[in-house]
């Protein structure tokens, strides 16, 4: 019995063994994939991390990107304006003074300028030095560039709707003579062969008058009938904030408006500078106004060997203007001379244009500065001029003494520069 008890003992000894051999491998099996999952997931967390960082990263550091550089276009700005009151400041003390070389003094305002400084070529030694150890000392790790243009002369759309009969017409007649001008283009003239140039700026001068009658006949609205609502009624019947609105004017095409944008504005000086307006708008003023004899008022107006700036005041503004392009051939009509408001004194509305950059990163903007004095100084000039007050015949005159003076459009030389920056009426940062 006890031997049979040993043989049992043994068998269940083996049997024992083996199952538990059986199981402590099973086990292992279970551990390993329990580690190799372990494993994978701390490694999808490494890589989760690393890139959730790696992107807030970036996206951090190009926030700081951007904030450099719109604090390098805001410098420009800032640079830009310095620049427009030393010129007003310089003009108004030693203009008059330096006479026709007083267009020297543009250079002030109209000079573009970078950030780092650009050492120019054939700059000695000593210069060259100044400039690297003025870079140097700069704490400033980003670059900009502005840019300075004359607003004021461009043909302001808004004065169509102008108190003064004269300028709400000449402004019509300038625009219109644009498109007149430019169907001399023969791609452009076949491409527009149906386009009707007036109704469009009769719907442009529908926008900012008073009225809801059309000048094209019918009401204003029905042109904006698929646009108008209870909340929103067009057009509007006031002036233009921006040049962009005038892509919104019926009959309006993308052609045409990229014809306007660049020579009209809504801050002009209710006056033409033929000092400093472009060759569009002197085409404009009249259909005689040939490329010949727009590129000699240039000429002229560029080069004192050639006579140099048209001369200030407004009467002899005119005179010296209108005589020298009748030398060259133009035949103005007497009333278009007689009613075209004129001003070839200093530029009092700028369009200032900063890019900074940094890293890659740019950001832009762009300002407008407007001085308001002069623009109503010279529409109440031509409303005077239009509509006389009446003088008693009784009245006494001391001799020498004109029985009216007309009001001086660009304001007395003497009048002192309001403090502070100029007056910014357009902010845009993109």
């Amino acid at each position: 019995m006890i031997k049979n008890f040993r043989v049992y003992f043994s068998s269940f000894a083996k049997n024992q063994f083996r199952f538990t051999r059986r199981q402590l491998s099973s086990q292992k099996g279970v551990a390993l994939l329990l580690a190799i999952f372990t494993v994978v997931i701390i490694t999808y967390l490494v890589v989760e991390i690393t890139y959730d960082t790696n992107v807030e990263y970036i996206v951090n550091a190009n926030a700081v990107n951007r904030i450099k550089a719109y604090y390098a276009a805001r410098s420009g700005l800032e640079l830009s304006l310095v620049r427009i009151k030393l010129y007003k400041k310089v003009q108004q003390q030693l203009g008059k003074q330096m006479g026709s070389q007083a267009k020297l003094l543009d250079l002030i305002w109209s000079f573009p300028f970078v950030w780092p400084l650009v050492v120019p070529d054939g700059t000695n030694e000593v210069d060259r030095g100044m400039i690297k150890d003025t870079l140097k000392e700069s704490k400033m790790d980003s670059s900009y560039s502005t840019r300075i243009e004359d607003e004021g002369s461009k043909i302001d759309v808004n004065d169509l709707a102008s108190d003064s009969k004269v300028i709400r017409e000449l402004t019509h007649k300038q625009i219109l003579n644009i498109f007149e001008s430019k169907m001399k283009d023969e791609k452009f003239a076949r491409q527009n062969r149906d386009v009707r140039f007036e109704e469009i700026v009769n719907n442009i001068q529908d926008w900012v008058d008073a009225d809801t009658q059309s000048l094209n006949r019918g009401a204003e609205s029905e042109l904006y009938s698929q646009v108008n609502t209870a909340t929103m009624q067009m057009p509007p019947n006031r002036p233009f904030r921006t040049v962009e609105e005038i892509r919104l004017v019926a009959g309006m095409t993308e052609e045409i408006f990229n014809l306007l944008k660049d020579r009209v504005t809504v801050y002009g000086m209710k006056a033409i500078n033929p000092n400093h307006v472009g060759k569009d708008v002197l085409i404009s003023l009249d259909p005689s106004m040939t490329d010949e004899i727009v590129s000699a008022i240039i000429k002229r107006r560029d080069n004192d060997t050639e006579g140099g700036p048209f001369k200030e005041g407004q009467d002899h503004c005119k005179s010296d203007f209108w005589g020298f392009t009748e030398s060259k051939g133009a035949r103005v009509p007497n009333e278009t001379k007689d009613n075209t408001p004129l001003n070839c004194s200093q530029v009092a509305n700028f369009h200032i244009h900063s890019v900074g950059e940094f890293a890659g990163v740019t950001r832009e903007i762009d300002a407008v500065v407007y001085d308001l004095s002069i623009g109503a100084n010279s529409v109440a000039t031509q409303l005077k001029k239009e509509n006389p007050p009446p003088t008693d015949p009784r009245a006494p005159t001391q001799p020498g003494t004109p029985a009216a003076t007309a009001t001086n459009p660009t304001g007395p030389s003497n009048q002192a520069l309001p403090k502070g920056p100029p007056r910014i009426v357009y902010y845009n940062e993109h």
